[in-house]
């Protein structure tokens, strides 16, 4: 009978969702009616039309005849509804007299028509000028100069490979002498053919060409787009890397393109192989979803970028950034992507501002995203045919971060070009310590990190988020420090990394590429001679593929930190002394005092490979680099003394408040270490510190004077858990194990990487149930998993999940309630577990046989408040409803909503209590 009420909870809930969409539409529709009836002048740049199925039917109305004696251009505009483009000049066209009801006529065909429409609105005028935007990149400023292209640093030599919807060869951005086109061929048995001008490759795997208009004819046209022969129409329009050729991946059916973006995973096995295999060392993808957390191909992304060290792949930030925070989409929150916003640039005026679509960060796990920002707003170039046969010579504006990822894609491009040519002046490259330095000319093919390095280096920091007074959820803001969740690192610039004669003369470039293992300090003495520009320095590296569980992405933690040498003062990377999130750093300093200064290099104890290699990008006026220092500092403790690994915890990562600390006392009374979490921006949820303890007893206590106390945790290697639930307590250090086989209970949240760990009232006690009274309680403090080891005397054991909400109540700030309202929770041992989330829960006795457990056998079913065995066929087993609650929750955003909006599902029901059984045999003791 539950279940049915459940599923007409459901039901109900997607009626009244449906109804709230309905009742939306209905209401913008009369504000709109309301204003043309007010004689409301309706000079209009585009009309935008959102519905459920975005490209449904475009082409039966391309031509369609609305208002009296004229066509309606029709596209696809910004990526997200039907556009049409014309209306401004059309209706300010027509008498004044019929202008309004040519309004309503419109409005009244698309509601006739369309009973999919869940959004329509206006968008006035803005000036269109992006022909500028390869000077902004080039000059810093609004300007149509393009000084490294007039020198030849224009990609050539360079292949970058795109993924996208099309690409239409036709086109004079794109087209062969003789009119032919590249083999098509199969992600399975690619083929490459570099003789041809441009496209050298083209995967099928959806098609082979693009729609009228299409997407991927655009991105490619901004990436390397170069007119064929003599044709001088659009010059202006060229690629920013026209020199580049192109190997391309068709990820989008044409003739059915409501499928969307298709790939076969493995990304990078299956979409970055055959590009890199043909040549190309970067990859451009203005594509993706909007769900801001890890999956398997972003895996798959952070693994291909580690292993293949001289690629990088580029990802569009994603058009949401009218949502606010947290609205970065994947696979652009992968740790080793350039990860790309948009900027204005529309005017002199409007450069220095980010774009309100511009999809703002952080990541799920607090990462700095987007990386950089660059023109997007809006763009001009290759327009598809929508044919196969026919040769054009088209253009057309969109928006988006699309654009910007494309932009950013030619100026990567433009770098490699410029060390490939040997085009350097004023640079050093070390991949070695060697002095005197070496110039750049070794540097002909750089690494990924280094490429990413150099255009997040080249950042010039903006002034504003604007919101252009449209409806977003955060407001205008004025921006002051990179990095912030707005820009990343700031503006791409040319002209703050690429040292040349006649276009940067007083910048001088370092570029080190090296690696550091475990625990060592690197640390280059630069000479600083002015303060005409900044000293600025860019530690990158990438990290190795971790697992879509993990709490925080980041494996290799290495640290950058600047310090003028005279004073001491501290300069500490992305402003934060210690960023345990990012595998970027970065110090400015905006106007150094002409002085020595040492720019540090710092490794972690832990480092999961045997070293981590990284790139790290220093430029200043004049700098020349005296000394370099390597040193260990690895925690080495003395004989009779053992290394102990402690752990601090917060639930949220604010850190503990005044009055909360740890402290760990000796069997003698004597204070052994206390401590505290700092609130600090940047600190992490966990917090780890080293100790050389000497054998024996000792007792480590939380305490709790303060607010906030149920967040804190704290860990003493895989000994001793504390929590609020269990606030002091004891262990040993000594030379042997413990127990061979403890019982392993693995704590699990949610996987969806939310980093909270469990509610605040949710813990498990472990309880001794016939021959003492043993009891131990412990919780997830954060993190979506943790190990809790336990020796345990013979004898039964009953293990109990208390308190497990049933709907997810701390979710309702949190940036993924949006999408789903339930947070699952679960203890996982050896042979079973225990799962939260519904009433009902399996019982266990888990039986063990020389010290190891060997079966599982299942005793009962146990609900709150009724221990009968319930055999109805019609129970939902608790991964069935989770798969359930997650299934009508994504079906109705994607479906009911057609992507574009969001809901929250909220279950509020009481908490209940899980209990197991655990009979374990003797347990050899140390």
């Amino acid at each position: 009978m539950e279940n049915i009420l459940f599923k007409l909870k459901i039901l109900l809930l997607q009626l009244f969702h449906i109804l709230m969409l309905v009742l939306m539409v209905l209401v913008k529709l009369l504000v709109l009616v309301i204003l043309v009836l007010m004689n409301y002048h309706v000079s209009l740049e585009i009309l935008m039309v959102q519905i459920q199925n975005r490209y449904k039917n475009l082409q039966s109305i391309q031509n369609l005849d609305i208002c009296p004696d004229s066509v309606l251009q029709l596209d696809l505009h910004l990526e997200n509804g039907l556009i049409i483009e014309n209306i401004g000049q059309y209706i300010d066209s027509l008498p004044s007299t019929i202008q309004r009801s040519c309004v309503l006529s419109l409005l009244s065909y698309f509601l006739n028509n369309y009973n999919d429409i869940i959004d329509i609105r206006i968008t006035f005028p803005e000036t269109v000028s992006n022909i500028y935007n390869k000077g902004i990149v080039q000059t810093n400023t609004y300007s149509q100069s393009y000084p490294y292209h007039n020198v030849g640093i224009d990609g050539t030599g360079q292949i970058i490979g795109i993924g996208d919807t099309g690409i239409d060869e036709l086109s004079c951005f794109f087209r062969n002498s003789d009119g032919s086109k590249v083999a098509r061929s199969t992600y399975t048995n690619p083929t490459f053919d570099d003789t041809k001008r441009k496209v050298i490759q083209y995967i099928n795997y959806a098609d082979d060409t693009d729609t009228l208009g299409g997407h991927g004819t655009h991105v490619s046209g901004t990436v390397a787009g170069n007119l064929i022969g003599s044709v001088t129409t659009y010059q202006d329009e060229n690629g920013h890397a026209s020199g580049a050729k192109i190997a391309f991946f068709d990820m989008e059916y044409s003739s059915h393109p409501e499928y969307g973006i298709l790939y076969p995973s493995p990304l990078g096995d299956n979409v970055f192989r055959p590009a890199y295999n043909a040549g190309a060392r970067l990859h451009s993808n203005s594509w993706g979803s909007g769900l801001n957390f890890y999956d398997d191909d972003v895996l798959s992304l952070d693994s291909f970028s580690y292993d293949n060290v001289d690629f990088l792949a580029l990802f569009a930030a994603s058009n949401d950034g009218s949502e606010g925070y947290y609205s970065i989409g994947s696979p652009a929150v992968s740790k080793n992507a350039l990860t790309v916003g948009a900027t204005r640039s529309s005017s002199a005026s409007t450069i220095n501002s980010v774009a309100f679509f511009s999809s703002i960060g952080p990541t799920f796990d607090n990462r700095i995203k987007p990386d950089i920002v660059a023109p997007g707003y809006y763009t001009w170039s290759a327009k598809a045919s929508g044919t196969t046969s026919t040769q054009t010579c088209e253009i057309e504006q969109m928006a988006g971060t699309s654009m910007a990822t494309p932009a950013t894609a030619g100026v990567a491009a433009q770098i490699r070009s410029y060390f490939a040519q040997k085009k350097s002046s004023r640079c050093n490259y070390l991949s070695a310590y060697n002095f005197p330095l070496p110039d750049c000319s070794n540097l002909t093919n750089p690494k990924g990190a280094t490429v990413k390095a150099l255009v997040i280096h080249s950042g010039e920091p903006i002034t504003l988020y604007d919101s252009e007074s449209r409806d977003t959820v955060e407001p205008t803001a004025t921006l002051s420090t990179v990095p912030d969740m707005y820009q990343g690192f700031g503006r791409v610039s040319l002209q703050n990394i690429l040292p040349y004669p006649g276009i940067q003369e007083t910048l001088n470039l370092i570029v080190i590429e090296n690696s550091i293992q475990p625990d060592y300090l690197i640390s280059h003495t630069i000479s600083v001679p002015s303060s005409t520009l900044p000293l600025k320095a860019t530690l990158v590296w990438m990290d190795p593929e971790n697992s879509a569980l993990s709490t925080k992405m980041l494996i290799n933690d290495l640290d950058l930190k600047i310090v003028r040498v005279s004073t001491g003062t501290e300069y500490f990377g992305n402003n934060i002394q210690g960023d345990e999130y990012n595998n970027v750093e970065q110090v400015t300093i905006k106007n150094p005092v002409a002085d020595t200064y040492t720019i540090s290099l710092i490794s972690s104890s832990y480092l999961s490979t045997v070293s981590q290699s990284f790139t790290l990008i220093i430029t200043g006026a004049g700098i020349t680099m005296s000394q370099v220092k390597i040193t260990n500092s690895f925690t080495i403790c003395s004989s009779n003394k053992y290394l102990t690994y402690m752990t601090l915890m917060d639930h949220d990562g604010d850190g503990w408040n005044t009055g909360n600390s740890v402290k760990v006392n000796s069997a003698s009374g004597s204070l052994i270490y206390s401590g505290t979490m700092s609130g600090s921006v940047g600190d992490d949820s966990i917090k780890q510190i080293s100790l050389c303890l000497d054998e024996g007893e000792y007792t480590a206590s939380l305490i709790t004077n303060g607010d906030d106390a149920d967040e804190m945790g704290f860990e003493v290697d895989d000994k001793l858990f504390l929590s609020q639930f269990r606030k002091s307590g004891t262990f040993s250090i000594s030379n042997t194990n413990a127990c061979t086989n403890p019982l392993i209970l693995t704590l699990q949240g949610s996987v969806w990487g939310i980093p909270y760990g469990w509610d605040d009232d949710t813990h498990y006690t472990l309880k001794q149930v016939d021959g003492g009274n043993t009891q131990y309680k412990g919780t997830l403090v954060t993190g979506i998993f943790r190990n809790h080891p336990y020796c345990l005397d013979d004898g039964t054991w009953e293990l109990t999940l208390n308190d497990v909400p049933l709907s997810d109540d701390f979710l309702d700030d949190d940036y993924l309630a949006s999408y789903f309202g339930v947070e699952e929770y679960a203890i996982s041992f050896q042979s079973g577990s225990l799962t939260g989330g519904i009433d009902k829960t399996l019982k266990l006795s888990i039986t063990y046989l020389n010290g190891a457990p060997t079966n599982m056998i299942i005793s009962n079913y146990t609900s709150s408040g009724n221990n009968d065995k319930d055999d109805d066929d019609d129970d939902i087993t608790p991964g069935a409803a989770a798969a359930i609650a997650l299934a009508v929750i994504f079906i109705v955003v994607m479906i009911g909503c057609g992507g574009f909006c969001y809901f929250k599902y909220k279950n509020k029901q009481s908490s209940t209590n899980h209990e197991a059984e655990i009979t374990t045999n003797p347990v050899n003791k140390a």
